[in-house]
C-alpha cells in the first residue's frame, strides 16, 4: 500500500500469557541435511492428499513449481493434529531427477547434489499443548474469538460492517517460545474503511498475541491521453514520439470500446460492475489509426486516470512475463488472472489520497489524490500495488515486523523495475510523479532515510538494521531491502533487471510468511546461485545494511 497517512493496528501485549519452561523446539531446515527429512517421512512422500507424519505433526504440500534450472521448489506447511502451525512453513528444493514428479522421500534418500531446504518447523509441540481444554476446539469458542476480533476492530475503525474472512484454529509459537492454541481471525471492513484487520488470539483467553492490517494496500489498439499537470500530458497511440497504444476490447456493432483486455480491466468508483468504456465508431487518423478515447475522466490535475491505469497495468503484466517468465497473478485454476483496477476510488465518500491492493477480492484501488497528490495511477504506483498480489500468491510475507518491511520493499522494487522495463530509465524514488510539490517522493531507494529530514523520530525510513524496532511501520522498515536493491542494481556487473529477477526468485521460492531480514538475505543468496550470478555484490549490499550472510 502506498501510504501518506499511516493507519496501523498497534500490537497488543498478551497479559494473560503464562510463563513456564517451553518445549516447542524450532528446527531451521536450512541448517539440516536433506537426510534429516527422511526421518520425518516414514514410508511416504509429501503430498496434499496424504500428509507425512512428522515427529511433532504432519507436513502438507501447498504448492510446487519448477524454475529455469529445472529445480523443483515444493512449499510445505506443518500441521499439528490437522491444524496449521503458524510460521512453520518451508520450501524444499530438488534438482531435476528425470522423474515427472519427484517425491521428497526419494530425494532425501538419494542425497542428490544441490538438494536443500529452508524454513522453520517445530518439534515437541505436544508437551505444550497436551493439557488443553476441549473447549478451544468448539464452535462456541470460535464464535467468541470472532466476536472479540470484531470488538477490537471497532476500537480502531469505529462502527461499521465487519465481514469475517478467516477464523482458523492453529498452533502459535509466541515470543515466550511456547506453543499455544490460537485463533487467526481476519475481518474485511466495508469498502469505505479500506482495512483487513487480522488478529492472533489465544484460543482459551482470547488475549491478543499479535495484530496487523493485512490490506496491502489481445485486443485492438486504442488510445487516449494521460499524465498530470506535473508530468505533462502523455499520449497513448503508438506514434514514434508518443507512448504505446492501449490494448482495448471493441464491440464493432455498437461502436463501443472498453478499457479492458485479456490482462487488465478498468472500473470507476467503489462499486462499479461494468468496465469503463467510450464511443469509438471509427479509428482516428490523427492518432495513428487507433480507436481514440475522447471521453476524458479528468480528476484533480490528472488528464485521464483510467487511461493511465490501463497502460500501467498492461506494462506490469508484461514485465513479469518477459523478465521473470511467469504470470503476475494466477487464478485458483492455475491460469493467469485478469487484473482488475478501480480508479476514482473514494475514502469515506471523499477523494482517496492513497492506493491499495485488496487481498480479499484481488483488486487494486486507486484514488484521485487530493491536496498533496495527483491521481495515484502512475506506472510506479500501479506496479507497487499489483506486486503485493504477487507476494501474496508466493511467499505471502506477513504485513508486519521484518517480513512486512520486505513485503513493502518488494513492491517498491517492482515500481523501479516497471519504469526501467517500459522506458529504459528510472529514478531511485518512489512516486515523485504524483506529488504536487516539487522535490518530494514517497520513499527513496538510494538512501531511504532522506525522508527523515522533516519527520519526527520513528516516522521515517531506516537505512540499517541497527535502527529497526518492531514498532516501526512497514513502509519505514522497507528501507533496509530498498537500499539493498539500490546497492545491488548499481554494483559492477549488475543492473535493475538482474536484481529484480533475483529478488523475485527469492520471493517465489525461498521466502516464507514470517521470513526475517537475515532469512530473506539467505534466500536472495540462493536465488543468485540459481541464476549463476556472482554473489560478491549481494554479500556486500547486505553487509552495508548490517546483514551478515555468512550466518546463512
Amino acid at each position: 500500500m502506498t501510504n501518506i497517512t499511516i493507519r496501523s493496528l498497534a500490537l497488543t501485549t498478551c497479559f494473560f500469557c503464562t510463563i513456564s519452561t517451553y518445549a516447542a523446539k524450532p528446527i531451521d531446515l536450512a541448517k539440516q541435511p536433506m537426510s534429516a527429512l527422511k526421518a520425518w517421512l516414514p514410508g511416504t512422500s509429501i503430498n496434499s492428499k496424504a500428509p507425512a507424519v512428522l515427529k511433532s505433526g504432519e507436513l502438507k504440500e501447498l504448492s510446487r513449481g519448477t524454475d529455469r534450472n529445472q529445480t523443483t521448489h515444493i512449499r510445505v506447511q506443518q500441521l499439528h493434529q490437522g491444524y496449521p502451525v503458524w510460521g512453520a512453513d518451508a520450501v524444499v528444493h530438488l534438482p531435476s531427477s528425470g522423474q515427472k514428479k519427484q517425491s521428497l522421500l526419494s530425494a532425501a534418500g538419494s542425497q542428490r547434489a544441490g538438494s536443500s531446504m529452508n524454513g522453520v518447523v517445530y518439534q515437541d509441540l505436544s508437551a505444550d499443548l497436551s493439557e488443553t481444554s476441549q473447549q478451544v476446539f468448539s464452535k462456541d469458542q470460535a464464535d467468541q474469538a470472532l466476536n472479540k476480533a470484531v470488538e477490537l476492530s471497532r476500537e480502531t475503525y469505529g462502527a461499521g460492517h465487519a465481514k469475517p474472512v478467516k477464523n482458523q484454529l492453529m498452533v502459535y509459537v509466541g515470543q515466550d517460545k511456547q506453543a499455544h492454541w490460537a485463533y487467526l481471525v481476519s475481518l474485511y471492513i466495508d469498502s469505505q474503511h479500506h482495512a483487513l484487520p487480522t488478529y492472533i488470539l489465544d484460543a482459551s483467553t482470547l488475549a491478543v498475541y499479535r495484530s496487523w492490517n493485512d490490506r496491502k494496500t489481445s485486443a485492438l489498439a486504442g488510445g487516449g491521453v494521460g499524465g498530470n499537470k506535473k508530468t505533462g500530458q502523455f499520449i497513448y497511440d503508438g506514434a514514434s514520439t508518443h507512448l504505446g497504444a492501449l490494448d482495448i476490447r471493441r464491440n464493432p456493432a455498437a461502436g463501443q470500446c472498453l478499457l479492458a483486455n485479456d490482462q487488465v480491466e478498468i472500473y470507476s468508483g467503489n462499486t462499479a460492475t461494468a468496465v469503463m468504456g467510450y464511443a469509438c465508431a471509427i479509428a482516428d487518423k490523427n492518432h495513428n489509426n487507433v480507436f481514440w478515447n475522447n471521453t476524458r475522466d479528468e480528476a484533480n490535475g490528472g488528464y485521464s486516470p483510467a487511461d493511465d491505469a490501463l497502460y500501467a497495468g498492461s506494462i506490469v503484466q508484461s514485465l513479469y512475463k518477459q523478465w521473470i517468465g511467469v504470470p503476475m497473478l494466477v487464478a485458483a485454476d492455475g491460469k493467469p488472472m485478469t487484473l482488475k483496477m478501480y480508479v476514482h476510488y473514494l475514502d469515506y465518500n471523499e477523494p482517496m489520497e492513497n492506493a491499495e491492493w485488496d487481498p480479499v477480492n484481488n483488486v487494486v484501488h486507486l484514488g484521485d489524490g487530493a491536496e498533496v497528490l495527483y491521481p495515484l495511477t502512475s506506472l510506479g504506483v500501479v506496479a507497487h500495488e499489483v506486486s503485493h498480489g504477487f507476494t501474496q500468491q508466493h511467499s505471502n510475507l506477513v504485513y508486519d515486523h521484518q517480513s512486512g518491511g520486505m513485503n513493502e520493499s518488494f513492491s517498491d522494487m517492482a515500481a523501479i523495475a516497471a519504469e526501467e522495463f517500459a522506458t529504459g530509465h528510472h529514478a531511485w524514488e518512489i512516486g515523485p510523479e504524483i506529488f504536487k510539490e516539487n522535490n518530494q517522493a514517497l520513499r527513496y531507494m538510494d538512501q531511504p532515510s532522506k525522508d527523515c529530514a522533516n519527520a519526527a523520530p520513528g516516522y521515517c525510513s531506516i537505512d540499517h538494521v541497527s535502527a529497526y524496532t518492531n514498532s516501526l511501520n512497514v513502509h519505514y522498515t522497507s528501507g533496509i531491502y530498498n537500499r539493498v536493491f539500490y546497492l545491488l542494481s548499481t554494483s559492477e556487473g549488475w543492473d535493475v533487471r538482474q536484481a529484480f529477477v533475483v529478488m523475485t526468485q527469492a520471493n517465489a521460492h525461498y521466502w516464507t510468511a514470517n521470513t526475517t531480514y537475515l532469512q530473506g538475505a539467505c534466500g536472495v543468496m540462493k536465488a543468485t546461485a540459481d541464476y549463476q550470478y556472482d554473489n560478491t555484490a549481494v554479500v556486500q549490499a547486505f553487509s552495508k545494511v548490517g546483514i551478515d550472510v555468512k550466518q546463512c
